[in-house]
């Protein structure tokens, strides 16, 4: 989860008094049930609400503008409803509206080890992008040009250049992905959770149809895995995380991409840093050293700069 202000969950938050009141009174949630904050929410407040023999997640949506990750409640309730059954998701219970805000309830997923490894996420991934789209959604380009495109957006809202930004790196020409998928588009470590039938991924609210490539990308990224996890993912366990992931074409898709997935987060990382939000600036800079080592790997092989066009 995101947002502009870098807010992220402290441990301990009650629930506002308020909130509590009206879901109860909308017979959403009993009176006696137990509120317990869950953590790793950078932008919506989230807690556990527990009743004996039954627990939901409650989530509390909050303001949000965000050039890379909307924060639709609607567009999440949705996908919820749509994706019951295939365990992929929690079951969704209610979005109702108390106050100014809009207020989730899903299941709680109990956790069979609080663990997951790197091959389970890419074979859910692989699962996530082979399934019709159940739902209408938002086509979000793709492709290099898109890319750029994206990229040159996010700068312009900085008012600077992040450190060491490059300028002129050569690229290799992608074009829009032939089969547009149903993309989760924020993969990240807090947004997965381990549940006795394997990993489910949680925070839809935005969801597209579009690149798979996107979600190889988001769970990939050096920025999102240090935000989340404290550290980028070792470089054994990226390989594992490809390989195991069973569309061949769209890895090499994502390995092509890669430079450009690199820059965006690279200006969405300064992006946030600029506006204060903790860790993003260290999160911008390991992005900006992975794509430096990408750089230099690519002249040690013996790469060229020549165009290719690639789609999958």
């Amino acid at each position: 989860m995101h947002s502009i202000a870098g807010f992220r969950q402290p441990s301990g938050t009650a629930p506002p008094r308020w909130l509590a009141r009206g879901l109860v009174a909308a017979r959403l949630v009993a009176a006696d049930a137990v509120w317990e904050p869950l953590s790793g929410g950078r932008t919506n407040l989230v807690w556990k609400v527990s009743t004996p023999g039954a627990a939901l997640v409650c989530k509390l949506f909050l303001k949000d503008i965000n050039p890379l990750f909307p924060n639709d409640p609607r567009l999440e309730f949705r996908i919820l409803n749509a994706l019951e059954g295939m365990d992929l998701a929690p079951r969704p219970q209610f979005l109702t509206r108390i106050g100014a805000h809009d207020v989730l309830g899903y299941d709680f997923v109990p956790s069979s080890t609080g663990l997951y490894d790197a091959i389970q996420v890419a074979e859910l991934l692989g699962r996530l992008h082979q399934i019709d789209p159940p739902v209408s959604l938002d086509l979000v380009l793709s492709g290099s040009d898109a890319l750029g495109d994206q990229l040159r957006a996010i700068m312009a809202e900085c008012s600077s250049l992040p450190p060491d930004f490059p300028r002129d790196m050569p690229l290799v020409k992608v074009a829009a992905v032939a089969r547009n998928a149903l993309i989760h588009r924020d993969v990240v470590p807090g947004n997965i959770i381990a549940s006795r039938k394997g990993p489910m991924l949680i925070d839809w609210q935005c969801p597209a149809l579009g690149d798979p490539a996107e979600d190889l990308a988001s769970f990939l990224s050096p920025a999102m895995q240090y935000l989340y996890a404290g550290r980028p993912l070792p470089k054994v366990t990226e390989t594992a995380f490809l390989d195991a992931y069973p569309h061949r074409a769209m890895v090499e898709r994502y390995l092509a991409l890669r430079p450009l997935f690199h820059l965006r987060m690279v200006a969405y990382c300064h992006w946030r840093a600029e506006r204060g939000a903790d860790g993003y600036a260290r999160a911008r800079d390991l992005e900006l050293s992975a794509l430096r080592q990408l750089q230099r790997d690519d002249q040690q092989a013996g790469g060229d700069d020549a165009e290719a066009e690639i789609s999958s």
